[in-house]
């Protein structure tokens, strides 16, 4: 009898976890129609945390202000981006976070839809060709085949004035941090982090032109990484132990530039309009572009409340 009172409970416990399970929304397929106008529907709460409110017009429309005019030969220049993105990682499968094909459909979508910009997405790691056309390249996955071999085709693409961009967990160093630190300034091996809000401080830069000086979300920062960011200049840091720790900083690497922003854990942040703004700009400053070269897609599918 008591085996079998221990068979009920257990089940009943199962039961339960399944029922407080959260929807599981589905991943885009390769080629799928993908809504684009609309933010992405996440959960009301991920991981414990509740979704921030819609950012308000009135905060970004400042922000935008704050960037000199393009001119028209700058607005027809061709702009080629190329989007890395994976699989879920292992220990991030549940809804609402390390969503990086979602990140990769959706902004491959999103910024296609600037004149002038073409969008090219990659899996876990750029092409030979890819390498050769991109102005600029971001990641944003667990960088999964990470290694010191893979150094010499990023050192031969920032010699020739490209741009690369590293959001979140794609500066996973994985076994060989200290080749990747080396060239983004710091690079994640299982350091300190937390969950829960994040209250950054902005420094002047060319990127933070018209941001307020702090701004608190929820999000999930990293810090006491591995490297000491050697060449790097920070743009937004968070206070912890006692000290400021960089979350988004630059770097310039001989002709080429990077750009690294740790903050954007959540699916819902990157529908995040003043994220938009910080991450696009880091597009175009590494590419050598104007900073609001990207500002046509701000808005599109974001999370934004009127006025």
């Amino acid at each position: 009898m008591r085996n079998y009172a221990i068979l009920a409970t257990f089940t009943f416990a199962i039961a339960k976890g399944w029922a407080e399970e959260p929807p599981v929304i589905p991943v885009p397929l390769p080629g799928a129609v993908v809504d684009v106008t609309k933010p992405w529907p996440s959960p009301e709460v991920v991981q414990g945390i509740k979704m921030p409110a819609a950012r308000s017009k009135k905060e970004v429309e400042p922000v935008l202000a704050a960037v000199k005019p393009m001119t028209e030969e700058e607005k027809r220049r061709p702009f080629h981006i190329v989007l890395c993105a994976a699989v879920k990682d292992a220990g991030h499968n549940g809804v609402g976070f390390h969503d990086y094909p979602i990140w990769r459909e959706r902004w491959t979508m999103i910024l296609a839809g600037v004149p002038g910009v073409t969008v090219e997405p990659a899996d876990k790691w750029p092409t030979e060709e890819q390498w050769k056309k991109a102005d600029v390249v971001a990641f944003f996955h667990d960088n999964p085949v990470w290694d010191a071999t893979k150094a010499p085709e990023m050192d031969a693409f920032l010699a020739r004035g490209g741009g690369l961009v590293f959001l979140h967990f794609s500066m996973n160093g994985q076994r060989e941090p200290k080749a990747l630190a080396e060239r983004i300034g710091r690079a994640w091996t299982g350091n300190k982090w937390l969950r829960g809000d994040v209250n950054l401080k902005y420094s002047p830069h060319e990127i933070t032109q018209g941001f307020p000086t702090s701004d608190i979300r929820p999000e999930e920062p990293y810090w006491k990484l591995f490297g000491d960011g050697e060449g790097t200049t920070t743009i937004a840091a968070m206070e912890a132990d006692g000290a400021a720790q960089p979350q988004v900083w630059s770097v310039e690497r001989g002709s080429g530039r990077v750009f690294v922003c740790i903050p954007c854990h959540f699916t819902w942040t990157h529908d995040d309009p003043l994220f938009r703004v910080l991450a696009y700009r880091g597009l175009c400053w590494t590419a050598k572009r104007p900073l609001n070269r990207l500002d046509a897609a701000i808005y599109t599918g974001a999370r934004v409340s009127e006025p």
